[in-house]
């Protein structure tokens, strides 16, 4: 016996209005656990993004930790110099220009200085050498190849030597100036 046989003995407007009646609460009862279920899931996706948000800034906040015990085992403070700086400070010290410093010639009055100011950059920056290669338009590799061939001449010629250590005097002079502004 089903729950409107009890109401209605046969299919009348009775039995169609009980119904209605029966299809109206189903409808609000599903309307009611559908907006549960989509109410629980914005909760689900907010709390989801908030955990998200505490791990990026946890990260960013280890990252900045490393970057300062790197910094400080290293003995750079906080401003290290731009590659601009470096770029700079080696222009000036072979009197070239910065358009030579960057074109593509390979003569060794250019190829010298733009090898010790790509070297000087890995050296005192932060960045990497890919970042490196394009301040210079130079693939990564090419700063790799300078970095490399520069300590190997500071070791054999002691005037590379000499004058990397004097531009690096140079950089780190005005790199200090820069800090304590």
């Amino acid at each position: 016996m089903s729950a409107l046989s009890k109401y209605v003995v046969r299919k009348g407007p009775v039995y169609y209005a009980v119904l209605r009646e029966v299809e109206r609460r189903n409808a609000e009862r599903l309307a009611a656990l559908a907006s549960a279920e989509i109410e629980q899931r914005r909760l689900d996706e907010e709390r989801r993004a908030a955990e998200i948000e505490a791990e990026e800034r946890k990260a960013e906040e280890d990252r900045a930790e490393r970057r300062r015990a790197l910094d400080a085992s290293w003995g750079r403070s906080h401003g290290n110099p731009t590659i601009a700086q470096v770029q700079r400070t080696v222009c000036r010290f072979y009197a070239i220009s910065f358009r030579e410093l960057i074109s593509h010639r390979k003569t060794a009055d250019v190829v010298r200085p733009r090898q010790i100011a790509m070297m000087l950059a890995k050296e005192l920056t932060i960045h990497s050498f890919p970042e490196i290669g394009r301040r210079f338009d130079r693939d990564h590799t090419t700063v790799l190849h300078a970095v490399r061939k520069i300590e190997s001449l500071c070791e054999e010629n002691d005037a590379v030597a000499a004058d990397v250590a004097a531009i690096r005097g140079k950089i780190k002079s005005i790199s200090d100036v820069h800090n304590e502004r």
